[in-house]
């Protein structure tokens, strides 16, 4: 059996528990991510959610702070964490205490641990890679499929406008959800000039998926402080409105312009070179928007041709301290993001180079903060102020492990 069947085996396996836990839960928090894909996921989930009648509440949140996470510990009921929570399981076990049930439905580099009361769904524990081959809202879409015993294509077409962030040929468990969307007629091939599309029928209309994926990160991410995430997860379950749309499209002409004002100062000398980091501050810019507006101005800035393509993209911003409806963080953070232009990614697949995720954790964690994330992006938050200091140990880092690699003896688990 391969992974992926031996994958969607289990969660056939899990289904009947996981609906019975959800059902007797009196009241599900979802906590979600606010790109795309944790927007689909949660739509997905909730959709469930409505058709038992089994109450809900839906908070939408950038990172896994360990602040927020000690808060979310006191919701009666299950709680459920998508697209993201996984690279932090042991934290989130360590809080629980082994009083409540808690679901994880994610594709970031996880943390295995052994909880009984924690259910770790990550295809990337099964051999399937969350980078290339799985979005959150594939897995979400997947068990969902398992419990109610059949293909909902309204749903698949979700899971598949969610798995737009991944980049390539659409593959692995994000396949499943492509074949269940082509067989209910809502998603329609397209053969473009250097690769196939994908269209989804949308309020009449095909629409790429990659437009609407764009269109539900822009609400989410942009539009984070003004209930966009709410209307994102409305505009999936509802369509979108012309309300909805015109949200959309004040809060697409304000990241465009912060997009410029921020390529105006990189041009000015906002650009810092060291040895294999590439690193810019945007300082206050982004402040009232979601952080997550940092992670795509990066990789906007890299495929330009903007940065190094043999160093490590590293973007920083201060960190707005609301969480809405959770209210804010005690202290002063910033937010870091991280990219791997093509030619340093080849090192990082030849293991001569670390991946994102795991050198940024690491050095995060060294000073008080924390980071998550794939092979070839990642991001964090570090306390304000130490921006520099995480520069040099980013260098220092990578500079020792690509010294071990020269002598053949780079081990990623034994080195980090």
């Amino acid at each position: 059996m391969d992974e992926i069947s031996h994958f969607l085996d289990l969660l056939s396996k899990l289904g009947p528990d996981v609906m019975s836990r959800l059902k007797s839960a009196g009241e599900v928090t979802v906590v979600h991510h606010d790109d795309a894909d944790g927007i689909t996921s949660a739509a997905i989930l909730e959709w469930l959610l409505d058709e038992n009648n089994i109450d809900s509440k839906l908070i939408c949140l950038e990172k896994t702070f360990p602040q927020i996470l000690s808060r979310l510990e006191s919701e009666e009921g299950v709680l459920v964490y998508l697209d993201l929570g996984s690279p932090h399981a042991k934290l989130i076990s360590k809080l629980n205490r082994g009083r409540d049930f808690i679901m994880i439905l994610d594709h970031h580099d996880p943390e295995k641990v052994d909880d009984p009361k924690i259910l770790n769904i990550n295809p990337e524990l099964y051999g399937i890679s969350g980078e290339s081959e799985a979005s959150a809202s594939a897995v979400v879409y997947a068990l969902v499929r398992a419990i109610i015993g059949e293909a909902k294509g309204e749903l698949a077409k979700l899971a598949l406008i969610g798995a737009a962030e991944i980049p390539g040929e659409i593959a692995g468990l994000n396949e499943l959800a492509l074949r269940d969307a082509l067989s209910a007629g809502l998603v329609k091939r397209r053969a473009l000039r250097r690769r196939i599309d994908y269209a989804v029928v949308e309020g009449g209309r095909l629409i790429s998926r990659s437009e609407l994926s764009k269109r539900l990160t822009i609400l989410g991410s942009v539009g984070y402080y003004r209930n966009g995430p709410q209307m994102a997860l409305k505009a999936c379950l509802e369509g979108f409105s012309p309300a909805i749309s015109s949200l959309y499209k004040k809060l697409e002409e304000e990241r465009k312009r912060l997009y410029r004002e921020a390529l105006t100062r990189l041009r000015e000398g906002g650009f810092h070179t060291t040895t294999n980091v590439q690193w810019f501050h945007l300082g206050d810019l982004f402040l009232n928007v979601g952080s997550k507006v940092l992670g795509t101005f990066a990789s906007y800035v890299m495929h330009r041709g903007m940065s190094r393509r043999d160093k490590y993209l590293v973007g920083f911003m201060h960190l707005n301290p609301k969480i809405p409806g959770l209210g804010e963080l005690e202290g002063e953070y910033s937010k870091v993001s991280v990219r791997t232009p093509d030619q340093l990614a080849a090192m990082i697949r030849s293991k001569r180079m670390p991946s994102s995720a795991e050198v940024l954790s690491h050095v995060c964690s060294l000073l008080g903060g924390f980071g998550d994330g794939h092979d070839y992006a990642a991001s964090g938050i570090i306390p304000r102020g130490r921006e520099r200091e995480l520069i040099r140990r980013m260098n220092r880092r990578v500079e020792q492990y690509a010294a071990k690699s020269k002598k053949g003896r780079a081990s990623l688990d034994e080195f980090f």
